[in-house]
């Protein structure tokens, strides 16, 4: 299929289904895909871990579809030479990558991952600061096939530049996994790889995710996602387990 996402960014409406205001309503709840914390992208709390993962389930994807974005609140966090892990240093070297695992994940069990996006580096300008805080959108080039319920996360390479807000010690209970401090740096953090937990806590992570379902195929919307026909746009979305408006039957 062609790139989805560049049309989208470009800034093409989503709203593809025409009519009175109840069915317009309708289709665009149909078409917006939202996961993780989109109320939240706000400041917090910077981890003391480095090279860590954390799958926060507080609202896993809402919809089987295609991702095209993901955003994340970026916070600088000064050096803290006095913790419980030694002297950290400052956060303007810190990476973070999106991570989506399938549903289900637990302490005991682990996740399953199904995604790992490229690496995000918000702090690239000099001299950073708080000042340098601020919501990151990055598109997701070619979008990504999410199936609904499954939960995302962040894979920190390096000290933690997302806040979070919440109980600030981690324990065995709670709506966010996180591995232990370190676990990046000796596991391979990859699609179709597994991860295994340390930990959890009641926290909010400040990251959410946004799609698109298969009830943009219908009325000319197939264009917008990037398919030659109705026809192809609808089975490329069945084939991921979404069965879009306009199939047979819908």
């Amino acid at each position: 299929m062609k790139s989805t996402v560049l049309k989208m960014l470009a800034g093409v409406s989503l709203l593809l289904v025409t009519g009175l205001g109840a069915a317009t309503a309708s289709a665009s709840s149909l078409t917006t895909i939202t996961g993780g914390n989109p109320s939240q992208l706000e400041p917090g709390t910077i981890d003391m871990y480095q090279n860590f993962v954390i799958v926060d389930g507080n609202n896993p994807i809402d919809a089987s579809g295609l991702l095209t974005s993901w955003s994340y609140y970026a916070q600088y966090q000064a050096p803290r030479p006095k913790t419980p892990y030694g002297s950290l240093p400052a956060n303007n070297t810190g990476q973070v990558e999106l991570v989506v695992v399938q549903p289900g994940a637990t302490l005991a069990t682990g996740a399953v991952v199904t995604y790992v996006s490229a690496p995000s580096t918000p702090f690239i300008s000099s001299p950073v600061s708080s000042s340098s805080d601020r919501v990151v959108t990055v598109p997701l080039p070619g979008g990504v096939w999410v199936q609904k319920g499954d939960e995302i996360g962040l894979y920190f390479i390096g000290p933690s530049v997302v806040p979070f807000t919440g109980v600030p010690s981690g324990g065995t209970s709670g709506s966010v996994l996180y591995t232990s401090n370190g676990y990046g740096a000796n596991n391979s953090i990859s699609m179709s790889g597994s991860l295994a937990f340390q930990g959890a806590t009641s926290r909010t992570y400040a990251v959410s995710v946004s799609g698109v379902t298969g009830a943009g195929c219908k009325d000319g919307g197939y264009a917008t996602l990037g398919f030659s026909n109705q026809g192809a746009c609808v089975s490329a979305f069945a084939t991921h387990g979404d069965v879009p408006i306009g199939a047979p039957g819908h």
